[in-house]
């Protein structure tokens, strides 16, 4: 899933920071890469969020225009049983579907929350990007400033 903010000037360093902060704070496990204009953060481990796998955030755009995307990188491959679904169910196959959905149900709930913090710390520091920032054109800065 992806999020665009458009005409926002915002300190990018200050959005990665607070958008790792969460990651930290929810006791991910988190490694960061960051190229150009992109970043990207691997987070998996939470006791918070019992999630199959990990999550990847990637960051990426200038601090006028920037996106966020969210995706979720399975451990586990695609389940396949070999006998009826019932039958599976019946044997005690009920404990892995239930562990998966209860995986889905937790990084719905991440979504969410990180969706929150995203779009409030994108209003919180709209305007905020270094007036001297090699990202923000002078028309840009111009812009700003009449609006």
């Amino acid at each position: 899933m992806q999020r665009v903010w458009t005409n926002r000037n915002v300190d990018l360093n200050s959005f990665k920071e607070r958008i790792r902060e969460f990651f930290e704070n929810n006791d991910f496990e988190i490694s960061v890469n960051e190229s150009g204009d992109t970043y990207r953060l691997v987070a998996g481990g939470s006791l918070k969020y019992c999630i199959n796998g990990q999550v990847s955030v990637t960051i990426a755009g200038t601090p006028q225009d920037f996106s966020i995307t969210l995706e979720q990188e399975k451990e586990s491959k695609r389940r396949r049983y070999s006998l009826p679904m019932t039958l599976t169910v019946f044997l005690g196959g009920g404990l892995l579907l239930r562990d998966e959905f209860k995986s889905d149900e937790a990084f719905l709930k991440l979504k969410k929350d990180l969706w929150v913090l995203a779009d409030r710390t994108a209003i919180d520091l709209t305007g905020s990007a270094d007036a001297g920032d090699p990202h923000v054109s002078e028309s840009e800065k111009t812009t700003e400033t009449e609006n």
